[in-house]
């Protein structure tokens, strides 16, 4: 898992450094509304999107099975420290449908709960227990319903 983070951090950093190299490069050629310039930007954009969304709905570090408890990691705790924001924690019943490492199941409808925001300003022991429950029960809920 760890490696697979930093891939993609790596790959993020390339597309940067590659499309920065090919703008001063070119950069009396290309201009900002280039399909070529917008498509390294999406890229950019695209995959550093995809690494704060997966820290933010997966605050485990991965999906999980229905019903495993793993430790939440304190990367969104960070987040919510350094932002001075409410997080807003998303249940899910994908495990249900999509298991980890495995393919999806057929016939059912992976559903997002969006639920009340925490608050900022909380301790990292309370956030991380308040995050915790609330994502748990709710996705519970949803597994179960």
């Amino acid at each position: 898992m760890e490696i697979n983070i930093v891939l993609a951090i790596l790959v993020t950093a390339l597309a940067t450094y590659i499309s920065r190299f090919l703008g001063v490069l070119t950069s009396k050629n290309i201009k900002e509304t280039s399909k070529i310039f917008k498509w390294f930007n999406c890229l950019a954009y695209s995959t550093l999107s995809a690494l704060l969304a997966r820290l933010i709905i997966f605050p485990e570090g991965s999906r999980t099975y229905p019903g495993q408890h793993v430790e939440y990691q304190s990367g969104i705790f960070g987040i919510y420290k350094y932002t001075k924001k409410a997080v807003i924690p998303v249940a899910l019943n994908s495990g249900t449908y999509w298991p980890k490492k495995e393919h999806l199941v057929a016939g059912g409808t992976i559903i997002f709960e969006f639920l009340e925001p925490i608050k900022s300003g909380l301790t990292k022991d309370v956030f991380m227990k308040v995050l915790e429950n609330k994502i748990e029960t709710a996705s519970n809920d949803l597994i179960n319903s």
